[in-house]
Order: structure tokens, then sequence, then C-alpha cells
């Protein structure tokens, strides 16, 4: 079997999701039809997109699936909107969560917050480990640590950071 076992190539597009545009590929309906979605709409996944490393997950939107490709990735990728890239991927398992050591080691120290964190989907733990990921700065990241297992304690899935400043 190969490393990546499902390959494309597709064209960076612009996708307007309501008020929201984001920059995706979208997947082949031949290849997509291969796939588990009847099972897993929200597929993870994780390859290479022009031989630059990518993880995320096939978003449905009306029958067909899209990656989104955030600023790093394109600028990794060396690609824009229009661009035809390489993509190769395969298919994670779902259930899996990369989450971080501190976050595990401070959710450990309090029962309560281990209880809540035992009970949320891999999605919500998931998303969890992403507000720690996203901190640039040392003290923001202690600060979501502190943040997250309070929420936890309370028996409350933590939910996104609070922007301090505008975008």
């Amino acid at each position: 079997m190969d490393f990546y076992p499902h390959a494309f190539t597709g064209r960076i597009e612009r996708h307007a999701l309501g008020t929201m545009v984001y920059t995706v590929v979208f997947l082949p309906d031949d290849l997509a039809a291969e796939l588990p979605f009847d099972e897993h709409p929200r597929l993870r996944m994780s390859g290479e997109i022009n031989d630059a490393p990518v993880t995320g997950a096939w978003q449905p939107v009306r029958r067909r699936w899209y990656l989104m490709l955030n600023k790093t990735t394109l600028r990794a990728i060396d690609a824009g909107v229009g661009d035809e890239v390489e993509v190769r991927f395969r298919i994670e398992p779902q259930e899996a969560v990369d989450a971080p050591d501190d976050l595990l080691e401070a959710i450990a120290r309090d029962p309560a917050a281990a209880t809540t964190w035992s009970r949320m989907t891999a999605g919500q733990r998931r998303g969890s480990s992403h507000m720690l990921s996203s901190a640039q700065r040392a003290e923001t990241r202690r600060s979501r640590i502190l943040t997250v297992v309070a929420a936890l304690a309370a028996g409350t899935p933590p939910g996104p950071p609070k922007r301090t400043r505008p975008r």
C-alpha cells in the first residue's frame, strides 16, 4: 500500500459559505465516492499538497467535499487561488486526538476536569487542543490551559478563545 493511497490534481478555489469565504481544494467526485463519507461526513486526513505536509478534514457541502487551506499552508505550497496543485493523502483514525502533554498533565491533576474530558467528543478535544497550538506566546498558552481546565472542572467543554484585538 502506498504511503498516500489517494491522489489527484485539483485547483485552489475561493468557496463562500454564508458570510465566510474560504480558500479550498475540492475532492474529485470519483475519489469521494470511494471514501467512507456516509459513516464520517467530516473525514480526517493527512498528506501533502505540492510536497508540503497538510492535515485536516474533508468538509461536506452539497454532496461535495473540500479541504480548507490556511495562509500558512498556501505559503508552504507556494500556490494561490486558481493554481493547480498535486494532492496526496491518507485517511486518519477518526477518533484520534493529538492533545499536548502540558494540557493532559493539567487535566490529570483535576479529577472533575478529567471526568469532563473523558466525556467529550474527539472533535471537542481537538478544538481544546487547537486553542493551545494557536497561542503565540508562552503566557497565552499557560492562560489558555488554565481556562480549559477551569471550564472542564465546571463540567462544560471550553469554547474558543476570545479575540483581544480586531482582525
